[in-house]
């Protein structure tokens, strides 16, 4: 098998973590979430500029499955981002809900 040499470099740390989530769609958002309420030192990376994933960039549903019929909404991080969300959005949002 061929080898690829590189020679020795020193690199930058920008930062030290124990637990790197890589993405922020609701899995990522979730886990870093999790993870930074367990106390451990969390960082999360994103490469596209937003945080949401596709919910956010192109309005894609996948958090909030359990809307549709014969499901059931057992709580979690999920539903904390949608009630949050609902909280915090503007009052002429609010009042056309």
């Amino acid at each position: 098998m061929p080898l690829i040499e590189e020679p020795a470099r020193k690199i930058p740390v920008v930062a030290e973590t124990k637990v790197l989530v890589v993405v922020s769609g609701p899995g990522g958002l979730a886990a870093a979430l999790a993870a930074a309420r367990e106390g451990v030192r969390t960082m999360l990376v994103e490469g596209s500029g937003c945080f949401g994933g596709n919910i956010t960039r192109a309005g894609v549903e996948s958090i909030a499955w359990y809307r549709h019929e014969k499901t059931v909404e057992s709580g979690g991080i999920g539903n904390e981002f949608e009630i949050q969300a609902q909280e915090t959005r503007s009052p002429m949002l609010r009042r056309a809900r």
